[in-house]
């Protein structure tokens, strides 16, 4: 639940914010 948990944090701050989370990172 924890990884899920983090993983909706960082699509909802990539959506926020403009610069990439550092999962963005891993992801692209």
């Amino acid at each position: 639940l924890q990884a899920q948990v983090a993983t909706l944090q960082g699509l909802a701050r990539d959506a926020t914010h403009p610069e990439p989370p550092e999962e963005a990172g891993g992801r692209a």
